[in-house]
């Protein structure tokens, strides 16, 4: 494990980011995931229209036990955006955390691949936590622990990386 004020750091966010009660999902990628969906769904809240949530809960039930790409159209990667970003965006999160935890040094650069990436929630997950890292590290007054963390995603589906794409834009505005 890292050694003083960095670990102390590490645990800090680490119980941030863990899932639970006390869970916290930057909301500028909640906000991102939101816009993309109102957007696409001429709303203003997709959480709140019936219509959207029917929809993608039918999108669910069009894939559920079939990895058939045809399948992986329409409203289904919006599916995936609207559930698994900030579901997934926690497991990503702990196993970074934990990784980081368990060496003895947290190397000064590093790389994520993402096979699979889907609409991303590895990334956001990763921005997310380096976020939380960084401010974490000015109030403490201390050197962040890495200097480059970049994640290279890969997936297949086109209007999942399309989608991939509309939540980058509006997340790192």
């Amino acid at each position: 494990m890292p050694d003083g004020m960095t670990s102390q750091i590490l645990l800090t966010a680490d119980s941030i980011i863990t899932a639970g009660d006390r869970a916290f999902v930057a909301p500028e990628l909640i906000s991102a995931v939101d816009a993309v969906l109102n957007q696409q769904y001429g709303v203003t809240d997709w959480k709140a229209d019936k219509d959207v949530i029917e929809r993608l809960a039918r999108a669910y039930d069009a894939i559920r036990g079939s990895f058939s790409p045809e399948r992986y159209t329409g409203d289904v990667p919006y599916m995936w955006a609207a559930y698994y970003v900030a579901q997934n965006t926690y497991n990503a999160q702990a196993v970074l955390s934990h990784a980081l935890q368990c060496m003895r040094e947290i190397p000064r650069e590093f790389y994520i691949i993402d096979l699979g990436a889907g609409v991303g929630p590895t990334t956001w997950a990763v921005a997310d936590y380096i976020r939380v890292v960084a401010h974490l590290c000015s109030i403490y007054g201390i050197e962040q622990p890495y200097d480059r963390v970049t994640v290279r995603s890969f997936e297949w589906s086109q209007d999942r990386k399309e989608i991939f794409k509309q939540i980058r834009a509006t997340y790192l505005q």
